[in-house]
């Protein structure tokens, strides 16, 4: 394997603490790269992630990130007789009835934005969830980009801490 760090310029090692790279690479895709110096890998990075997760969204529409928590009217679903809210009283079995939302909210915020746009398309009445191959498809895009984001921060935060 060689070693570019001496010769490239556009590969400049920075000494940054690994826990900083790794958050800064889940708050944007690939920024955790670039605060260990590697440019060209952050850009590729970033642009794989957004590209997948763009993909997911055009295929199966902005219902492929449902937030749990929340009914397919987009209403917070709360438990009766306690007025709480399900997320909260019981997080891993509503997490788990959810389960793709777990690898995707590995992309970061950009889930949660995407989320939250579906939950307020949901209330409008402008979209709803679609049954059947393209949804799947969608979903499964935007997951695997959770996926290779985390695959992209333990990398980036091993880097980091070699410094």
């Amino acid at each position: 394997m060689t070693d570019y760090s001496a010769t490239d310029p556009a590969h400049d090692q920075k000494s940054v603490s690994p826990l900083l790279v790794a958050l800064a690479g889940w708050v944007v895709p690939g920024l955790g790269y670039l605060l260990v110096g590697e440019r060209w890998r952050a850009l590729v990075a970033g642009l794989a992630i957004l590209v997948l997760i763009m993909l997911g969204v055009l295929i199966g529409g902005v219902r492929v990130v449902e937030l749990p928590g929340y009914d397919s009217s987009g209403n917070a679903i709360l438990i009766k007789g306690t007025n709480q809210w399900v997320l909260t009283a019981r997080p891993f079995p509503t997490l788990m009835s959810e389960v793709w939302f777990v690898p995707q909210i590995l992309n970061g915020p950009v889930t949660l934005i995407i989320g939250q746009q579906s939950l307020s398309l949901t209330r409008s009445g402008v979209a709803t969830k679609m049954h059947g191959r393209l949804d799947d498809i969608g979903v499964l895009y935007v997951a695997i980009a959770g996926v290779l984001n985390l695959l992209i921060i333990i990398d980036s935060a091993h880097r980091a801490s070699k410094n």
